[in-house]
């Protein structure tokens, strides 16, 4: 037998979270942005005060009238999918009356969509959450996209979002 050791043995962590926790490690933007930009390049996402919860919130802006306003995961908060159902939520709120905001789940595998649902809410100036369901196509080989958007967003601030969450 050989009694050579390894001084540099290969190491392997795991975080294991318990069932029904936040899978998303910025929910409530009180540090900073990261783990999300914004949902096209015309956007900007920045930390203002106040929120839902928490001192801060993301506020996203539009510099051209008409497109999407919105945010996304980058990279996506899910990269590798386990069998059953996420539910993903995320509190936001509008000065801009009349405002749809659209959250979206897709699914990718290797860049293609396995499968995409939505849900819409007229945004108010008072917080509200919106919540979707997303049960993976192709668990243990997808990540999922979580997008949070305005559809034909004037240019200026389009809303403010806080307390996101994903749960498994």
């Amino acid at each position: 037998g050989s009694y050579n050791v390894d001084a540099t043995p290969a190491v392997r962590s795991w975080t294991v979270l318990e069932s029904g926790s936040n899978l998303i490690g910025n929910p409530g933007f009180e540090v900073d942005t990261s783990g999300w930009k914004g949902e096209v390049a015309a956007n900007t996402l920045t930390r203002v005060a106040g929120g839902h919860s928490g001192g801060w919130a993301a506020e996203v802006s539009n510099t051209v009238a008409g497109g999407a306003c919105g945010l996304d995961d980058k990279p996506s908060w899910v990269g590798l999918t386990q069998a059953g159902t996420y539910t993903v939520g995320i509190w936001a709120r509008s000065d801009t009356p009349g405002l749809t905001l659209r959250l979206r789940v897709r699914e990718y595998v290797s860049g293609v969509q396995q499968g995409s649902v939505s849900t819409l809410v007229t945004l108010t100036s008072s917080w509200q959450q919106v919540t979707r369901a997303y049960t993976p196509i192709a668990p243990g080989q997808s990540s999922l996209d979580v997008e949070a958007f305005t559809a034909n967003s004037p240019v200026g601030v389009c809303f403010q979002a806080d307390d996101a969450s994903i749960t498994h």
